[in-house]
């Protein structure tokens, strides 16, 4: 038969070694020949490994002859079982497709271990589709390999979902892209007039002193010079005043939403994070803020995790000025940074005990744009969103347990494997 011819000439090549060194790993072939005649005519091997198989499904003895098949591997090849039984890939197959066959055959035959493929098939009618297989060998009751079961699983609309998946994530990278770009323009855009607004502010501002340098040269009456110092001196600063911050503001929130929008897509460095030094150098650069609330900050011992290192950094800053920021001002600050191991993961906990948070403000705090205090709050409401939107991206979670009058905790769950 052709796999015997073919398996001959393999051995006769120069250099040619064993195939797959199948005769050092298990029985001498003659061994292998009777046992396929075992195969060949025991009704138990097909009724057990074939008839209840759901899949496409069939058994081969040593030397890759179909010795048994289920109807649904006779309805992919079109063909009878009869005319598959007793035959090789070669005979019922292109040789192309044959060559891959036999080669994964001898591959099992060889290592005595399954083999997982995921291929396409081509059907009579023409329909091509995707098929997982795995070939699996079979030992007798004295550890020899005497055959290989083969199961195909129709995989074709797992695929499809997979690609309709990438073509989902290609178009959601790509709004990203535009939304990031759509900020950057209206950020330039205005920035531009901030800057003219401002610019002739503080014109305005030059401005009323040199009127009030003038007027104070002049003879005026004192009701007169007493109305011309409230304007200049008052009502003018005081609108400049609200000018200047309403501007800083402004930019502000553009840096924030110019930087969330950045998440999106940019690329990420994933390493191995030593948290213990990571906090450590958020609180040197936080040394100042920290000063100014009074404010008792313990830390750790904390375990490792996986993390860009930036982003990460990004998030503890966050929490950290979170939590300074809400600190109840009837008593002393304190502020905890803790940690511990859940399986693969790694749970950190910024602990505070400040004002604390409202049960109907808690479903809220992560969303863009809400503050808590909004009318003596000039945050931009964004912080806690862009800790929400890199935790997310690093597959981990973020939440938050508080009480009113009594402070609020923090939990981060990052990957540590």
């Amino acid at each position: 038969m052709q796999s015997k011819n073919r398996t001959k000439t393999r051995r006769r090549g120069k250099g040619a070694k064993p195939p797959r060194q199948i005769t050092e790993l298990h029985t001498s072939k003659t061994e292998r020949t009777g046992a396929e005649e075992e195969v060949q005519g025991s009704e138990y091997w097909k009724k057990a490994i074939i008839d209840s198989i759901p899949d496409i499904a069939w058994l081969k003895d040593g030397q890759f002859r179909f010795v048994a098949v289920n109807d649904r591997l006779c309805e992919a090849f079109g063909m009878k079982a009869t005319d598959l039984i007793g035959k090789t890939d070669f005979e019922v197959s292109p040789n192309e497709l044959a060559e891959k066959y036999s080669a994964d055959d001898e591959e099992v035959m060889s290592t005595g271990k399954h083999k997982r493929i995921e291929e396409q098939w081509e059907l009579p009618n023409g329909e091509r589709i995707w098929i997982e297989t795995v070939k699996t060998p079979i030992f007798d009751e004295t550890g020899r390999i005497i055959a290989i079961r083969g199961v195909a699983h129709n995989i074709t609309q797992r695929k499809r979902a997979e690609a309709e998946r990438r073509k989902l994530m290609e178009v959601l990278i790509e709004k990203n892209r535009e939304l990031e770009e759509i900020i950057r323009v209206a950020t330039h855009d205005l920035r531009t007039p901030m800057v003219n607004i401002e610019g002739f502010g503080r014109i305005l501002n030059q401005s009323c002193e040199q009127i009030r340098t003038l007027i104070g040269q002049q003879k005026n009456t004192g009701k007169l010079k007493k109305q011309l110092d409230e304007v200049i001196a008052v009502d003018i600063p005081e609108a400049l005043g609200i000018i200047n911050s309403g501007m800083s503001k402004m930019k502000s929130l553009l840096d924030g939403l110019l930087h969330l929008a950045k998440l999106g897509y940019s690329a990420t460095e994933i390493v191995q994070l030593d948290m213990n030094t990571e906090i450590g150098n958020i609180l040197d650069t936080m040394k100042f803020q920290v000063e100014q609330s009074g404010a008792e900050i313990k830390v750790g011992p904390l375990p490792s995790c996986l993390g860009d290192k930036s982003q990460i950094n990004q998030v503890f800053s966050n929490l950290l000025a979170n939590a300074l920021n809400f600190l109840d001002s009837s008593r002393p600050g304190l502020v905890r940074i803790t940690g511990q191991t859940e399986e693969n993961y790694s749970v950190y906990c910024v602990q505070d005990n400040g004002v604390g948070i409202a049960a109907d403000n808690i479903d809220n705090i992560f969303r863009m744009f809400y503050r808590v205090r909004s009318a003596d709050d000039d945050s931009e409401g964004l912080g806690l969103a862009i800790v929400r939107r890199i935790v997310n991206r690093h597959n981990g979670e973020v939440w938050v347990e508080s009480h009113y009058g009594k402070g609020s905790k923090f939990f981060v769950k990052l990957p540590r494997q």
